[in-house]
């Protein structure tokens, strides 16, 4: 590269995406709280500026490299204590017309590298059986209506017990929670008992 490029929030001239001062910024907001009996760690807020901006360059311009900057400031945040016990890390999986589009599904590129580090075993387990709509501009009732019976066992994993497991499915935003109900609902359905999330947000 010939010439320093601007970053993406503050336009001024980096190395990066985003420039060392406008990730500073980024809060450390992390929070637990339930949602139906499941515990789950968000590692910040939605409104801040930098992780929407980073997260939009993502989801809707395949770019690798906000990616990765998120994915590093995942690690340098991440909690220990949420994560020892989970054997099996399993992201919410994207159809493959959006995969082929995309060319990744990002849920792995936020945390691949995090569950890695912590040496837990990262399994994707669930496959995206149906192309859903975006959800963003829908209410609970209609998510839940468009995302019902959307994830199915990945054809490897169909047979699979999970009983004895502890299970961490991670997602980039929580919303409604209406995409972790359904994911939980196939992982009952191959045993699974104990239940954790992770995301990258809350809205």
């Amino acid at each position: 590269q010939l010439f320093p490029e601007s970053c993406l929030i503050c336009q001024k001239y980096t190395n990066s995406v985003v420039c060392e001062e406008c990730i500073s910024t980024i809060p450390d907001d992390s929070f637990d709280f339930f949602h139906e009996g499941i515990p789950v760690y968000s590692f910040s807020s939605y409104s801040n500026n930098v992780v929407h901006r980073l997260l939009h360059e993502v989801k809707f311009r395949s770019d690798t490299r906000s990616a990765a900057v998120l994915s590093e400031w995942i690690m340098g945040r991440v909690r220990k204590d949420f994560f020892q016990d989970c054997d099996i890390c399993i992201p919410i999986p994207i159809h493959k017309r959006r995969y082929r589009r995309r060319g990744f599904n990002h849920v792995d590129t936020l945390f691949f590298d995090t569950f890695v580090m912590f040496k837990k075993t990262y399994l994707c387990l669930l496959d995206r059986r149906v192309n859903t709509p975006p959800l963003f501009s829908l209410d609970r009732k209609k998510r839940k209506k468009v995302i019902h019976n959307s994830f199915q066992p990945h054809i490897d994993y169909s047979t699979m017990d999970l009983s004895d497991r502890t299970v961490c499915i991670c997602d980039d935003i929580f919303t409604t929670g209406t995409t972790l109900d359904e994911a939980v609902r196939v992982l009952r359905l191959l045993g699974a008992k104990k239940i954790k999330c992770c995301v990258l947000s809350k809205a």
